[in-house]
């Protein structure tokens, strides 16, 4: 196989894969390993692809616009929802916890409103989240922010200093992305950044839960680097998990054994 051939074959690979160990190229491709990692070398220096310990993905989706909420509802639904399972299990009696604006903690509401009848008290931005859980008498709800973005149900603040939110105790804070890489959680709202970095900051327990297509999309707004939580929650392995647990992170994968 000529060499531009095997560059082809290998980002053809990566784009259907998302990730490809250098090993796994390697069988493939039939030719030594250290031929894969001069290939994949190259590759990064035209900025075709991403090295990874042990393998490569491609360069990631760069996010520029958002979908309404009503889109994407009904998008990796199912994974959303092995999500949601994961992060309803540590939802404990009397807890304080706060629920992010986003598809992802919507499921997680859905469940509280079905199976969670012990007190619980819930922070929210999300109109969804508001309109689902407000007649469970069993929880005290709680609204943040004062002005609404039509487009993702997410109540933000304007004009208004987030300092007093430091006056909550909250303990555990489900936060959504848009996208993550080996460093960062991302989105293309500076508005909700800035919400999003606070509660992680105020709360005891960040988590993030993401579903794995958003594995190697990238934003305007850097939420917060991926030390910042203790726990990751994942449908499925993707190729930043091994990135997460040495930054100390418990990722939580569905079926999977925590790590």
């Amino acid at each position: 196989m000529l060499r531009e051939e095997r560059l082809q074959k290998i980002l053809t690979i990566l784009k259907e894969r998302r990730y490809e160990s250098v090993r796994n190229l390697a069988k493939v491709l039939n030719v030594p390993e250290i031929t894969v990692r001069r290939d994949l070398e190259y590759l990064e220096k035209l900025r075709k692809i991403k090295r990874i310990r042990g393998g490569a993905t491609v360069e990631g989706e760069f996010l520029l616009e958002e979908h309404p909420f009503e889109r994407k509802i009904v998008e990796n639904i199912e994974a959303k929802k092995k999500i949601a399972q994961e992060a309803f299990k540590l939802i404990e009696r009397h807890d304080v916890i706060f629920l992010d604006a986003g598809t992802t903690t919507y499921e997680i509401a859905e469940l509280i409103f079905t199976l969670f009848d012990a007190p619980l008290t819930v922070f929210t931005n999300s109109l969804q989240v508001i309109c689902k859980l407000h007649s469970k008498e069993n929880i005290e709800l709680f609204v943040i922010g004062n002005k609404l973005r039509h487009i993702t149900g997410a109540f933000i603040f304007k004009n208004y200093d987030l300092n007093f939110l430091e006056g909550f105790h909250i303990f555990k804070a489900f936060i959504a992305a848009n996208g993550f890489d080996d460093r960062f959680i991302y989105t293309p709202s500076d508005d909700e950044a800035f919400l999003k970095r606070r509660m992680i900051e105020i709360s005891e327990v960040p988590i993030l839960v993401a579903d794995s297509s958003k594995a190697g999309k990238t934003a305007t707004w850097k939420i917060a680097p991926i030390t910042s939580f203790k726990y990751a929650i994942f449908d499925s392995l993707n190729q930043y998990v091994k990135e997460f647990q040495k930054s100390g992170v418990t990722v939580i994968v569905h079926d999977q054994q925590s790590t």
